[in-house]
């Protein structure tokens, strides 16, 4: 008997302090449901963060074409000066693939242009048809500067 006395002495205390600490309301420290106002907020957080992300690929992939259009022109320029040196028929189609090379360039920076208000789930498809338009005008430059080039 003096054992269970002394055990449940012992015991009765820690099983006290332990039931005091079990909660059976749940837990109060945890926030209240969100509401309609916090949802909103929320999707106005994120419909920002995704606009800023677009915003940040945009101004990236504008100043990388805008640098690539520079090579162009320089290849533009290239042809120019070729075409002076050149006999009359050669000129001209040097000039032809000049006004050709001019008029894809021109596309693609108006096209660049239009893309600056392009957010969510459109950004992609444009930067996909900028990234088809540039590869196209680059093609067009090399090859023109291949056939009439240095």
């Amino acid at each position: 008997m003096n054992r269970l006395n002394r055990t449940l002495t012992l015991t009765a205390p820690a099983l006290l302090l332990a039931l005091a600490g079990c909660d059976k309301g749940g837990d109060k420290t945890s926030a209240p449901p969100p509401t309609a106002g916090d949802v909103a907020n929320e999707v106005e957080d994120a419909a920002q963060a995704a606009g800023e992300f677009t915003a940040n690929q945009y101004a990236a992939l504008k100043s990388e074409m805008e640098s690539g259009v520079e090579g162009v022109n320089d290849q533009i320029d290239a042809l120019r000066a070729k075409a002076t040196e050149a006999s009359a028929a050669t000129k001209a189609q040097i000039q032809a693939a000049i006004a050709a090379l001019e008029t894809q360039r021109d596309a693609l920076m108006d096209q660049l242009e239009s893309a600056a208000d392009t957010t969510g789930d459109a950004w992609g498809d444009v930067k996909d048809g900028l990234g088809d338009a540039w590869r196209n005008l680059k093609d067009s430059a090399d090859d023109a500067m291949e056939r009439f080039g240095e």
